[in-house]
């Protein structure tokens, strides 16, 4: 089971600005991707309209929601652009090139 969702997350087509109309699949065996990285970013994205319209405990708990950060898996087209890609596209990209972790 998990192997079939790991083909369709690899499999699915995306429009990339730099490559076109290509899938994970395409891009990796193409080698456009250089290096694999984990990072961080927060829970939630900050929206200033929808934080000024709650009250003070709402607030409270979207700022704790903000601060809770979540991994981001990456693969780096370059050394500073990156793609933010699900995790099993990730876990398939460094299975096949384990010196390109950072």
């Amino acid at each position: 089971m998990n192997q079939a969702r790991q083909l369709k997350a690899l499999h699915k087509v995306y429009n990339w600005p730099n490559y076109g109309i290509k899938s994970h699949l395409q891009l990796i065996d193409e080698g456009c991707f250089l290096r694999g990285e984990i990072g961080q970013e927060p829970s939630v994205k900050w929206n200033r309209r929808k934080f000024n319209n709650m009250d003070y405990s709402e607030q409270k708990e979207y700022e704790r929601k903000l601060d809770t950060m979540v991994p981001e898996y990456r693969l780096y087209t370059s050394e500073t652009s990156f793609y933010p890609v699900p995790k099993l596209v990730y876990d398939y990209f460094i299975s096949l090139h384990p010196v390109g972790i950072r």
